[in-house]
């Protein structure tokens, strides 16, 4: 109830201040307050109140750093789009979407690949155990995304090239939240900086490592972004997007060597497949640049 009430405050509160500072503000403050709302629902707990409670605390950093990361990108995101001067309004709906579609999608990828556990389709429902894959939040948010801009009838690429760089930058939060958690582990390893839990073995900080090349991946994309615009480079629609989803075809690659799977007895079948969908990603993202590329002209310098 008490997150509810949260809502409707931080609704009222960017709806009757439409400066946009604190309509920034406010709008991010919706977003954090429905991932808390979906965190709620996992744990079972209000995080705002019953913190002393420690049910789930796990879940608790998690899901608030995953929210902080989805706020980060919401303001960073937006305030580019208002800066090329793109529908805000528009955004402010597509990112909703994609929060949503990513959430969905993660889980029913997770539900395909573990369907034998789920004899009762109630239990699909019960995100709080666990069971989410970032591949089935990419291709949810993408398509969320696409089904909402056809329907706006605005320019998919156009919008996917300025988004880009900032769904990495959210997710790297999301892998910091991984990494308190204790989710997501890495291989074993006997190099100083390795992190050791009780009763477990020492092993890489995979989750830091993630976050550290998304965050980097980020800034990638970002500095290509104004270099093209400084040398006013004109490139088709789309190239930043792709470039960017072949990036991170290449980081899931080579991170996946350095996680580990030590409640499964599938360890070979789970990174093959994961290593399988990263050079699928980048096979199909150099295609794209490619299809693009020879679709129009060869890049030129404007005057």
């Amino acid at each position: 109830m008490s997150l509810f009430l949260y809502y409707c405050g931080f609704a009222v509160f960017s709806t009757l201040w439409s400066a946009s500072p604190v309509a920034t503000l406010g709008k991010a403050l919706e977003i954090l307050t429905a991932c808390l709302i979906v965190l709620k629902s996992m744990s079972g707990r209000d995080p705002l109140f019953r913190l002393k409670r420690l049910f789930n605390w796990y879940l608790l950093i998690l899901g608030t750093l995953v929210a902080i990361g989805f706020a980060v990108a919401y303001v960073a995101a937006r305030r580019d789009i208002r800066r090329h001067k793109l529908d805000v309004a528009a955004f402010e709906s597509l990112f909703l979407w994609m929060v949503l579609g990513g959430l969905v999608g993660a889980r029913l990828l997770y539900v395909a690949l573990n369907f034998d556990l789920y004899s009762d389709p109630i239990d699909i429902l019960k995100v709080w155990e666990g069971g989410l894959v970032s591949y089935g939040g990419l291709l949810g948010g993408a398509t969320a995304a696409w089904l909402y801009i056809r329907r706006k009838r605005l320019a998919f690429w156009l919008y996917a090239d300025r988004l880009a760089p900032f769904i990495f930058l959210g997710w790297a939060f999301g892998r910091l939240g991984d990494f308190i958690s204790g989710q997501l582990v890495g291989v074993p390893s006997g190099l100083p900086w390795a992190v050791q839990t009780a009763g477990d073995l020492p092993r890489h900080p995979v989750q830091v490592y993630a976050a550290l090349l998304l965050f980097s991946l980020f800034l990638i994309v970002r500095g290509l972004q104004r270099y093209v615009a400084q040398r006013q480079l004109k490139l088709p629609h789309g190239f930043m997007a792709l470039a960017a989803l072949s990036f991170y075809g290449i980081y899931r690659f080579l991170i996946e060597f350095l996680r580990d799977y030590p409640n499964s007895e599938y360890l070979f079948e789970y990174r093959t497949f994961s290593q399988g969908v990263s050079l699928g990603l980048l096979v199909l993202a150099l295609a794209g640049l490619w299809w693009k590329y020879r679709r129009q002209a060869r890049p030129r310098w404007g005057a």
